[in-house]
């Protein structure tokens, strides 16, 4: 049952159009279509893919190593992954879409998800996680309203995949190259060679 955070008729029509958000993305993933999760993520979802591309072409091994974790494995990701000449003719928008299509947002993630309470703060929202029927701890979705809705943010799960993986350096006692080499060799068959942290270019 969704609950709403904010006792009021506008906030209850809110609170529905999140979910429906919501539903659009998880449908999305399921079906790997890319060009329908880009109906259903915010603005600053496909802004940070762009950012990502961005530094796919044009980032040195010396600013890759700056990066946040989680970033540093997207760059090595889409160099490794995406063929240089169609990685040249992208933008964010369809960076996303292709990681949508291959498979690189997994279906686990919403597979047996539901989100639950929604609490509305205007032009931003927040949704418990429910997995199995129990909340998960220490999980919310978050949204945002723009022109045309309401729209998923992968804020969230960038957040929590980024202390994952976090977690997962220090316990495992790897640096950050060799987790990201383990990473990426555990979901593609290609190597992962040191060129991967040089440019693309454009």
């Amino acid at each position: 049952m969704l609950l709403v955070g904010v006792g009021s008729p506008l906030a209850a029509q809110d609170a529905s159009a999140v979910a429906e958000a919501f539903e659009t993305y998880r449908t999305a993933i399921l079906a790997s279509d890319g060009e329908a999760a880009l109906d259903a993520v915010d603005a600053a979802s496909v802004a940070y893919y762009g950012t990502m591309l961005d530094l796919a072409l044009d980032a040195d091994s010396a600013r890759v190593a700056r990066l946040p974790l989680l970033d540093e494995v997207m760059v090595i990701a889409l160099r490794v992954r995406v063929p240089a000449d169609t990685l040249r003719q992208m933008d964010g928008r369809s960076a996303l879409a292709y990681g949508v299509a291959q498979g690189w947002i997994g279906r686990e993630s919403v597979e047996q998800t539901r989100i639950g309470r929604v609490t509305v703060t205007g032009d931003s929202a927040w949704a418990e996680v429910r997995s199995g029927g129990q909340v998960v701890p220490k999980l919310r979705f978050s949204f945002s309203r723009e022109a045309d809705g309401w729209r998923f943010s992968l804020g969230a799960l960038q957040a929590l995949m980024s202390d994952h993986l976090t977690l997962w350096a220090k316990q495992s006692g790897m640096t950050d190259a060799e987790l990201v080499r383990a990473m990426l060799l555990s979901v593609s068959e290609k190597p992962i060679t040191p060129d991967a942290w040089s440019p693309v270019g454009r």
